[in-house]
């Protein structure tokens, strides 16, 4: 999710989402470089907020073992485009299928992109 949706999920401002980040799930989705190192799109996990929220958690979305580059940019909320420089810059691992021109993603690559552990003391 978006800053923008958890903003309009809970009913609150954009400017409190920040304020509760250190709870929830994040990931940083983009290239690396830039102003932020670890990627420029701030992207929440679905099931950590709905815990802070006590609600129940969704069956996570089905994904097959080798993922389309819209499948992939559709999980993300980001543009085709976007993922095409992430493959580039080796943050995903993606293979052509024969000889033609299709790229397909790796499903455990894909999970685990831009997923990083935040420090509360």
């Amino acid at each position: 999710m978006t800053i923008t949706q958890v903003a309009e999920h809970c009913g609150i401002d954009r400017t409190e989402v920040y304020k509760i980040l250190p709870n929830l799930d994040i990931r940083r989705v983009g290239v690396r470089g830039g102003v932020t190192p670890l990627g420029r799109l701030i992207r929440i996990e679905r099931g950590s907020l709905l815990r802070l929220r006590g609600e129940p958690e969704p069956a996570p979305p089905e994904l097959p073992r080798w993922v389309t580059m819209q499948q992939a940019a559709e999980y993300y909320q980001v543009s085709p485009t976007l993922i095409r420089r992430i493959i580039a810059h080796e943050q995903l691992d993606a293979r052509r299928i024969g000889t033609s021109r299709n790229i397909r993603i790796d499903r455990e690559s894909l999970l685990q992109l831009g997923r990083f552990k935040t420090w509360t003391p």
